[in-house]
């Protein structure tokens, strides 16, 4: 299916998607193996916004706004196999289409599928419906108006629904910038692509140790490692913009949608707890500000945010509780390839540490308690016995009263939820697996 493809559009964006489709897949590469994208988690997705009250085995209506080469349709739809979901891929490109249209034949997972060859601009509510989970990830920062094509996303989305956004970072793609403006300046406007990707691949490979973008270069892929089109994509895009925390919040809120949550990858950068825990002073006060505010300075302090990956919806945050007792508590898919709970009950030391980081960052270590009653609530995390079945049988095993285990319960279950390892599904809702 195709769209009349609004003008909207910027036509050396088209091209440039059409010459090298992005990212770089291979679709026999599915037989091999599965590539995960931290916004399309559902399971965690029903943690933070739907209370953890949505039966997914019910199915959802997707939309994959902008889907490249199909690293969310794949993923989304490998999630979504065995339930009676809708799924609707739009994409400018054709070649990109091409690439995510055969993966999903490898897979298998085709015949819940609508393929539509246009742009987001052009989809209307009355004649494709509307969605409960919309994923738009590193698109709408190349539209000439990001407004205009938030709006329209906004009036896709069901009232409960959920969207999926990735966009720039201003402050972590500063050398970027530079780079995009030499480049534009330095590069005759007039050569053949290919001679503009080959000279830029030159230029940017010998930069002095002062340019502002080697200064971070660890922010980025090595860039002996970047395909064509990653480097294309980066440094030499037509259309592109970035957000800062402030310019994003208002950005979400002239399409009448609310923040819930950023993805795990880089939510550390935007909680103050992290930047001012060794200054208890400044810590409170700026926990008393506006949620945007806190994140606005955390931006700042770190330095390092180049893609802003988050949830928002109209309802903004609608997270499932841990005092409420017919939750049950589950092991994330992160979870599962961390292979975790084995880790847990396995570990011979007073205390199981993980690393989670990020490029630029310094590595926080999380420290989990290996105690006997921390291995034993671990064995029961078993997707099906609600908080309130775990707590009982603590209880019963250990002698101990309800406020204790609950103390115990609370502290590792937020530890390892800030790091959406642990997720919650109410007990009404049917059991789900990844």
């Amino acid at each position: 299916m195709g769209l009349a493809t609004t003008n909207a559009i910027n036509p050396a964006v088209r091209q440039q998607y059409e010459w090298l489709p992005y990212p770089a897949r291979h679709p026999q590469d599915e037989r091999k193996r599965l590539l995960t994208t931290a916004v399309d988690e559902l399971a965690t997705i029903n943690h933070y916004a739907w209370s953890g009250r949505r039966d997914l085995t019910k199915g959802l209506r997707v939309l994959i706004a902008g889907g490249g080469t199909g690293d969310s349709a794949v993923y989304l739809a490998h999630q979504l196999r065995n339930t009676p979901s809708k799924l609707v891929y739009v994409d400018l490109s054709e070649a990109s289409q091409r690439i995510a249209r055969e993966r999903i034949l490898v897979r298998g997972l085709g015949k819940s599928f609508e393929w539509i060859q246009g742009s987001l601009l052009d989809l209307k509510p009355e004649n494709i419906g509307t969605f409960d989970f919309i994923n738009c990830s590193g698109v709408l920062h190349h539209l000439p108006d990001p407004d205009q094509g938030l709006r329209v996303l906004s009036a896709l989305l069901n009232p409960q629904g959920v969207m999926g956004l990735m966009v720039y970072g201003q402050y972590g793609r500063m050398g970027i910038y530079q780079m995009q403006e030499m480049l534009r300046k330095a590069i005759p406007a007039n050569l053949p692509r290919e001679e503009k990707l080959a000279m830029a691949r030159t230029l940017i490979s010998r930069l002095p140790a002062t340019n502002w973008y080697v200064r971070g270069k660890d922010l980025f892929d090595p860039i002996a490692e970047m395909t064509a089109s990653e480097f294309y994509d980066i440094f030499l895009h037509s259309q592109d913009r970035a957000y800062t925390v402030p310019q994003l919040f208002a950005w979400l809120q002239q399409a009448d949608l609310r923040f819930i949550e950023h993805t795990f990858e880089g939510r550390m950068l935007y909680e103050p707890m992290h930047a001012f825990s060794s200054d208890p002073a400044m810590l409170e006060h700026v926990l008393s500000l506006p949620l945007a505010e806190q994140q606005a300075i955390c931006e700042l302090y770190w330095g390092v945010a180049s893609r802003h990956i988050f949830w928002a919806s109209k309802s903004g945050r609608q997270q499932a509780s841990l005092n409420d007792l017919e939750q049950i508590p589950c092991f994330s898919h992160l979870a599962m390839i961390t292979n975790l709970q084995t880790a847990i009950q396995e570990c011979t030391t007073p205390a199981c540490d993980f690393q989670v980081s990020r490029p630029g960052v310094p590595c926080l270590k999380v420290s989990i308690s290996c105690d006997v009653l921390t291995k034993q609530l671990f064995s029961l995390v078993d997707g099906r016995r609600t908080l309130g079945k775990i707590r009982l049988e603590l209880m019963e095993q250990f002698q101990q009263p309800a406020e204790n285990i609950e103390r115990v319960m609370h502290h590792v279950f937020n530890l390892l939820a800030g790091y959406d390892l642990v997720v919650l599904r109410h007990s009404s809702t049917s059991p789900w697996s990844f």
